[in-house]
């Protein structure tokens, strides 16, 4: 039987920083290497001490959900393994791992304790020092059929992107549940009605909302743009946006950024709003204006296929995703790009009766999925 830890990172090291770092323990030294894997020896001896294999390349959905909150975009794993379970071949393998974790980045798990070693604390986003800022506005439509949104949404989040979890729930404010008080179960009792919640910087909060209209329900995430610069949380975003759609047989789902949005205080009159996509009789359309991502269901895609562009487009079995640029731009920015789709796919928008900041009014635009949902 063997006693075995696992390094996850979001970097890798070389050679001579591996031995630097099994030199950092005491009484350790590099023994025999080669094929992915490197002994490690103890003492003047050069005991046998523990085997290192690796690295290995990941992807983040091979991460334990307990890992989740504490890296980004992982990408590289170590295995340390230890012969029989004796404590003192064990601890320094477990200090070798914990030196490992924080070289490269990453934490360490102990595959029997299930301790996590070398974390530095939860991923953590920088707020924004400006009052107005930009936000991302997720909507994801789906069918009423589509499969259970809480449930899924749980699931999604702790394996990618925890922030999103919701912290407090309820069907109105003040939101009355927690998760990690009343659990899983409650939220989803609450979807029966509406789910909304308040999240982890850098999500803000979501609704999942199972009243559905033109046989179309909505789900919704609002999340801080300007942490999203960062490749890594952008990355991890665009992951749960994506897979979410997937699993929830999405036909339309959209990212766009807004501006002049504020995290407290009064509205700005100015900030940019948009209206929902759907009608009575099914989605209305795509957006009067271009937006970063759009999300294309199997029953979506057909119409739009001929005018998605190659840059910027990725296909799965269950639709596509088109990002206009790679980091993340507000409406003001895609202007001055062309834009690939007619307008005979894009919603008619009527201002709204108040003005701004009330959501324009929109019509259906010429050509859209033509059945109800």
């Amino acid at each position: 039987m063997s006693y075995d830890l696992t390094v996850y990172a979001a970097g890798s090291v070389d050679d001579e920083e591996l031995e630097a770092i099994v030199e950092s323990v005491p009484g350790l030294s590099i023994g025999d290497s080669g094929d992915g894997e490197v002994t490690v020896v103890r003492g003047k001896d050069d005991t046998y001490a523990f085997t290192v294999f690796g690295p290995h390349e990941i992807e983040p959905e091979d991460v334990p959900d307990d890992v989740v909150p504490y890296l980004l975009e992982p990408a590289i794993s170590w295995q340390i393994s230890v012969e029989g379970s004796d404590p003192a071949e064990v601890r320094p393998a477990r200090r070798f791992a914990k030196a490992l974790a924080v070289a490269a980045g990453g934490v360490a798990v102990d595959e029997q304790t299930e301790d996590i070693l070398g974390a530095r604390g939860a991923r953590k986003a920088s707020r924004p020092n400006s009052e107005l800022i930009r936000v991302l506005k997720l909507d994801w439509y789906s069918p009423v059929s589509a499969p259970n949104a809480p449930t899924l949404w749980l699931e999604l989040a702790r394996k990618l992107l925890p922030e999103a979890l919701p912290r407090r729930f309820g069907e109105s404010d003040p939101l009355r549940y927690r998760l990690d008080r009343d659990g899983d179960a409650r939220f989803v009792d609450v979807y029966s009605d509406v789910a909304r919640f308040k999240a982890t910087f850098p999500c803000l909060e979501g609704g999942l909302f199972p009243k559905e209209w033109g046989g179309v329900c909505v789900d919704t995430l609002w999340i801080v743009a300007e942490p999203l610069d960062d490749p890594r949380w952008r990355n991890s975003v665009r992951r749960f946006f994506v897979e979410f759609a997937r699993r929830r047989g999405s036909v339309l789902a959209t990212g766009e950024v807004l501006r002049n949005h504020k995290l407290s205080g009064p509205t700005d009159v100015n900030k940019d709003v948009s209206g929902l996509l759907r009608g009575a009789d099914g989605i209305l359309g795509l957006p009067s204006h271009p937006i970063w991502w759009i999300w294309f269901g199997t029953e979506y895609l057909p119409i739009v296929r001929e005018y998605l562009p190659s840059e910027g487009t990725t296909f799965y079995d269950e639709g596509a995703l088109f990002a206009a640029t790679e980091e993340p731009t507000d409406r003001g920015q895609l202007a001055a790009l062309p834009d690939p789709f007619p307008k005979s796919l894009r919603v008619g928008e009527i201002p709204p009766e108040y003005g701004p900041p009330n959501s324009p009014t929109n019509t259906p635009a010429a050509i859209r999925p033509t059945s109800r949902c």
